[in-house]
């Protein structure tokens, strides 16, 4: 008796998200106690921690294990969004959560 495929590889779909990963260049972001640093397309910013408003993990992701940041922030009176793809195997992205929540406790930040 011949097999019938009943999955779907989504091959077409995995190909879209690489193609997509090599347009899209993500924001380069560090941070220390008191700002986050933001190295992007349109140039550098200093932001205050306590102009954060919200972290937020993003609804594209590929299986779960690659996943865009958002983060919304306020500069120079306007509202922004950065979006980064996070280090793995690193508390960084905690450390920065935390850091974040000292300086501004009314951020959303995911995980609360």
């Amino acid at each position: 008796m011949k097999r019938i495929k009943l999955s779907n590889s989504l091959i077409i779909a995995k190909i879209l998200f690489v193609i997509f990963l090599v347009f899209y260049l993500p924001d380069k972001i560090e941070f220390d106690n008191s700002n986050m640093y933001i190295v992007s397309k349109k140039g550098k910013k200093e932001v205050s921690l306590g102009n954060i408003t919200g972290i937020a993990v993003t609804r594209l992701s590929l299986n779960n294990s690659l996943y865009l940041i958002k983060i919304k922030y306020y500069y120079r009176g306007d509202e922004y969004t950065a979006r980064f793809y996070p280090r793995r195997f690193s508390k960084s992205l905690n450390d920065f959560k935390n850091n974040v929540r000292n300086k501004n406790p009314r951020a959303k930040v995911d995980g609360d």
